[in-house]
C-alpha cells in the first residue's frame, strides 16, 4: 500500500477569536505555538484514494467539508474522499461557521477565516497525496489507564485503551492515533492564547521517538477527559511523557502488519430525527420539562434554522486489519466502545473512533448514560452534555443503521 503525509500550517495571518466556550467571548491577544491541518493519505494498487485531514481547530462543519472537497478537486483530485476532523481544539480559531448558535462559541463569523480553512484542508490532503509512496504499517494498541476519566458519570466507562497506525516509510515516519479525552489544558491557563493546545504537543513529544509527523484525533471526547491536576502545568508535562512512553513502548512491540494490501472506505447517510432537547437525566418529572418548553422551543427553531442538516454522514476507513470510523460529533465514550466492541467481534482486529468529523451534531450518548448521578460537578457536566445533545436521549439509535452499514462495506 501507497501512503503520504504532510502538514500544513493553517495559523491565520490575523488574531480572531478562539472556538471552544459558549458562556465568554475570548479574542486571541497571542499564539503560543502553530495550528496546523495534517493530511495522510492512501492508496492501493487500483489508485483508489482517501485522505484523512486532522486539523487543530474546535470541530468541522459540513460546509468547510464541502468547500475544502470543492478546492480539493480544483487542486486535480476529483476521485479522493476526504474526511476532515477537528481535535477539539479549545485554544483553537473561531469565526469559520456562519450561524446565530456557532457565533456563542466560535466568535463572529469571518468569510477570510473560512476560505483559509478550507483552503489548508484542501492543501493537506492534496499534498498528502502528491507524497504517496510505498509503506510499511503497523496497527497497534496501547494501554493508557489511569490517563483518561469519565467527567460525566462517577466510575462510568472510559476507554483506556489506545489504538495507532504507524506509517513507516524509507524516507519518513508518520503516526495517526485517538485519545478518548477532553484535550483542553491551555485554554484553562492561557485564555487568550491560540495554540493546539494538548495535541500540538503531544506531536512535540512524539518526535523525541522518531515521527516526522504525528496527529492525535479526537476519540470519544463525550463524557471522558484526560485525568490530571489541569491547574498545575507540571502535572500536563507529566501527563503527556507518561502517554507518550506507553504509546512508544506499544509501537516498539507492534508487528508489521501482514494485510496492508486491503485498504476500503466508504461514506454512508441518513435522516435524523426532529429536533428534541432535553438537558435533564432519565427520569426527571414532566413538569420541569414543562416549565423550560418555552426557551427549548427557542433554541430548537435557531438549531432548526441554521445549525442542524437533514440528514447524517459517517465514513469509514479499513486499512489491513485495523480500521477507522468517523462521527459528526462529541461522541460518547460509552457509545464509543460499543461501537469498537462490535467491530472487533466482526472481524477488525484493531478499531479507532474518530469524533469531530464530517460536520457537527452535538454530544451523542447511549440511552443507559442519560440516567441521574449524584454529586453538583457530575450533574453540571451531564446537563450540559444533555443540552448539547440536539436529539434526545434516544439519539444513538440513528446512527446504529449507518454503522451497521459501514462495516458491512468495509468487511
Amino acid at each position: 500500500m501507497k501512503a503520504g503525509f504532510v502538514q500544513v500550517d493553517i495559523t491565520p495571518s490575523k488574531l480572531v477569536p478562539l472556538a471552544g466556550y459558549a458562556d465568554k467571548f475570548r479574542m486571541a491577544e497571542k499564539i503560543r505555538d502553530p495550528i496546523y491541518a495534517k493530511g495522510f493519505a492512501f492508496a492501493d494498487e487500483s489508485g483508489k484514494k482517501v485522505a484523512i485531514v486532522i486539523t487543530d481547530l474546535l470541530l468541522i462543519s459540513r460546509y468547510l467539508r464541502a468547500e475544502a472537497s470543492k478546492r480539493l478537486q480544483e487542486l486535480g483530485h476529483p476521485d479522493v474522499l476526504l474526511i476532515p476532523t477537528g481535535t477539539h481544539n479549545h485554544s483553537g480559531p473561531g469565526s469559520y461557521w456562519d450561524n446565530r448558535v456557532a457565533v456563542k462559541f466560535m466568535g463572529h463569523y469571518q468569510q477570510w477565516v473560512f476560505d483559509f480553512f478550507a483552503d489548508g484542508i484542501a492543501k493537506a490532503a492534496a499534498l498528502a497525496i502528491e507524497d504517496l509512496a510505498q509503506a510499511e504499517l503497523k496497527w497497534g494498541i496501547a494501554n493508557v489507564s489511569g490517563l483518561v476519566e469519565n467527567r460525566r458519570i462517577a466510575f462510568g466507562p472510559v476507554d483506556d485503551k489506545m489504538p495507532f497506525l504507524v506509517i513507516q516509510r524509507k524516507d519518513k515516519r508518520g503516526l495517526l492515533t485517538a485519545l478518548s479525552g477532553h484535550p483542553v489544558v491551555v485554554a484553562e491557563h492561557e485564555a487568550f492564547t491560540m495554540s493546539a493546545d494538548y495535541p500540538g504537543e503531544f506531536a512535540a513529544q512524539m518526535k523525541n521517538y522518531g515521527f516526522d509527523q504525528a496527529a492525535l484525533a479526537a476519540g470519544a471526547v463525550g463524557g471522558s477527559t484526560v485525568d490530571f491536576n489541569k491547574a498545575l502545568l507540571s502535572d500536563t508535562t507529566l501527563h503527556l511523557k507518561s502517554l507518550a512512553a506507553r504509546l512508544a513502548m506499544a509501537i516498539a512491540s507492534a508487528e508489521i502488519s501482514t494485510t496492508t494490501d486491503v485498504l476500503k472506505f466508504y461514506e454512508e447517510t441518513g435522516e435524523l430525527p426532529e429536533i428534541a432537547l432535553n438537558p435533564f437525566p432519565a427520569g426527571m418529572p414532566k413538569i420541569a420539562l414543562k416549565i423550560f418548553a418555552p426557551l427549548l422551543e427557542k433554541l430548537s427553531v435557531h438549531l432548526k434554522d441554521d445549525v442542524m442538516p437533514a440528514k447524517a454522514v459517517m465514513a469509514g476507513v479499513r486499512i489491513g486489519e485495523g480500521m477507522i470510523f468517523f462521527h459528526p460529533s462529541d461522541l460518547g465514550v460509552g457509545l464509543a466502545l460499543d461501537m469498537k466492541q462490535k467491530a472487533q467481534s466482526q472481524g477488525f482486529k484493531y478499531c479507532m473512533a474518530v469524533g469531530q468529523a464530517l460536520d457537527y451534531l452535538g454530544y451523542i450518548h447511549r440511552p443507559q448514560d442519560y440516567q441521574p448521578v449524584s454529586g453538583p460537578g457530575f450533574f453540571m457536566m451531564m446537563t450540559y452534555e444533555n443540552l448539547m445533545n440536539f436529539y434526545g436521549h434516544q439519539s444513538s439509535s440513528f446512527f446504529a443503521p449507518l454503522y451497521d452499514r459501514l462495516l458491512a462495506q468495509l468487511q
